[in-house]
């Protein structure tokens, strides 16, 4: 039987929905026509849809609705959601103290499922982050490559495997500089072989290691501005 979590959420039925939520007002002023703002989504594909709202609280929030198709999906979905299985990972996360987007609750009706993530408000993608301001000032350049180590370093001393590990996938802050993960789903922990996981570890530590701790740390050349780490 599949348990809820975290216990102190507010469980509730709407509209014959299943929702476990930190605060049942989250829905108040989207839900029940959640379809229009389906019509202007973040991104959208036959199998699901993001959309933003904005709840009574004044806080901005992510909706992922999963809509499977095909028997085999479906009979999985019956059973454990992507949504649910999504909020395991992030519970694992949070749990291992890795730096990731705030889950806030999720529902159930069927094979569907939705689930509600807080809004960063103030970041962006590493990925835009880097094409902005990495590739033309050097100390931002160097100050990012420091932060994403740090964020490496701990998912591989907390054996985190992310299926999906990519600059898309990390959100900055331009000004803190904190870094975060989303799109959680596939999260594990310890997973693929000894020899993966202890490859993988060897190569990620010694990058953190020139970046953090190494006599020279970044060689951030100023011609063309092509990065590598010094040992």
């Amino acid at each position: 039987m599949k348990k809820s979590f975290p216990s102190t959420w507010d469980k509730c039925f709407v509209e014959k929905w299943h929702w476990h939520l930190q605060n049942t007002g989250i829905l108040d002023t989207w839900f029940k026509d959640y379809p229009r703002y389906e019509q202007q989504p973040v991104k959208k594909n036959p199998l699901r849809c993001v959309f933003k709202v904005q709840a009574s609280d004044g806080m901005n929030y992510f909706i992922k609705h999963d809509k499977p198709k095909g028997f085999l999906s479906c009979l999985k979905a019956w059973f454990r959601s992507k949504s649910y299985a999504e909020m395991q990972s992030f519970m694992l996360l949070k749990n291992a103290g890795i730096p990731c987007v705030e889950y806030v609750g999720y529902g159930e009706y069927g094979k569907e499922s939705m689930l509600v993530t807080k809004a960063l408000d103030g970041f962006m993608s590493c990925q835009e982050y880097w094409y902005r301001y990495g590739g033309k000032d050097l100390e931002k350049a160097e100050l990012f490559f420091q932060q994403l180590c740090r964020l490496i370093r701990l998912l591989l001393e907390r054996r985190i495997h992310h299926p999906d590990f990519h600059s898309a996938n990390l959100m900055i802050h331009p000004e803190s500089m904190d870094i975060v993960l989303i799109d959680l789903y596939g999260v594990d922990a310890g997973t693929g072989s000894k020899a993966d996981m202890v490859a993988e570890g060897h190569l990620h530590h010694s990058l953190a290691d020139a970046v953090l701790h190494g006599p020279g740390g970044l060689d951030l050349a100023p011609q063309g501005q092509v990065m590598q780490c010094v040992p």
